[in-house]
């Protein structure tokens, strides 16, 4: 990997949050592991969990996610189940037109062993500061083209509901912004889709 923008002391930060996040896995011997990561552990840590959460995912026994969002790792959980492979765990951010697709951003961590053939994951800072010291700990990185499925529990006025929505992504590079991204290219024009997911 290549580094830039993180010192010594950012790594050292992350592999400490990072070892605490594995000795509990294996304390509790978990499946699954929902952190309040931007608004608990980096505050109380002074250092990000993306490490570890990427670490966590390379070994395949254990998924975890960052937000607090433990219906995202029941969703993950479903994924793996279905596909044997470890999920990119993102949130929605953009949407691009003339693409037709949606980018997905994943909070500074994904699995590496699964970055796009031919490319490096970049360490670098991590774009959004939740009470960490130093610069952070994030992967820049994205995954191979092809054929993808997505999901996700929707919960609304009508009750709750399943996503289960498929796309591809695309063959573009890792964009440079301190995360690790997918951008996916949608059947159904984008803002139609967008339309769907909010109105229905």
């Amino acid at each position: 990997c290549q580094i830039d923008n993180v010192g010594q002391s950012d790594i050292v930060g992350a592999a400490r949050v990072a070892v605490a996040m594995k000795r509990l896995v294996a304390r509790f011997r978990l499946d699954g592991l929902v952190l309040l990561g931007q608004h608990y552990v980096e505050a109380h840590t002074k250092a990000t969990s993306y490490l570890g959460m990427a670490e966590l995912h390379a070994e395949g026994k254990t998924l975890g996610v960052t937000e607090g969002d433990v219906l995202g790792l029941a969703m993950m959980k479903i994924l793996r189940h279905f596909t044997g492979r470890t999920p990119f765990f993102g949130e929605w951010a953009e949407f691009d037109v003339p693409r037709n697709a949606m980018m997905l951003l994943a909070h500074g961590y994904a699995d590496p062993t699964q970055a796009k053939r031919g490319s490096k994951p970049r360490i670098t800072a991590t774009p959004e500061q939740w009470g960490f010291e130093g610069s952070g700990f994030s992967y820049e990185l994205t995954f191979d083209p092809g054929p993808v499925t997505f999901g996700h529990f929707i919960r609304d006025a009508q009750g709750w509901r399943m996503l289960i929505s498929g796309g591809e992504i695309l063959d573009v590079p890792a964009m440079p912004i301190c995360d690790s991204s997918l951008v996916v290219g949608l059947e159904r024009p984008i803002k139609e889709y967008v339309e769907i997911l909010t109105k229905r």
